[in-house]
């Protein structure tokens, strides 16, 4: 029997395994969610609200939101268009 990880996606806990991306444990836990973002209709960020990679390792306790694409870019570029 394998260690799981646990991890929190929009406050849901989600199982992992220990190494894996954390893609990879949204793809076993809601496919049509992966690949929301896999095409980059969505995007994942961190606790904080910072971009995340898709094949970030997941660990115990970590806390990631799943948001729209371009709600994430609003937050790292907020003036974007600004002139």
């Amino acid at each position: 029997m394998t260690d799981m990880v646990r991890i929190f996606v929009n406050s849901r806990p989600v199982d992992g395994e220990p190494g894996e991306s954390v893609i990879g444990a949204i793809s076993r836990w809601d496919s049509e969610l992966a690949e929301q973002l896999n095409t980059g209709k969505k995007a994942l960020s961190d606790s904080r609200g910072l971009s995340i990679a898709l094949d970030t390792v997941v660990y115990n306790g970590a806390i990631f939101r799943v948001v729209s694409a371009r709600q994430l870019q609003e937050i790292l570029d907020p003036f974007e268009g600004v002139v």
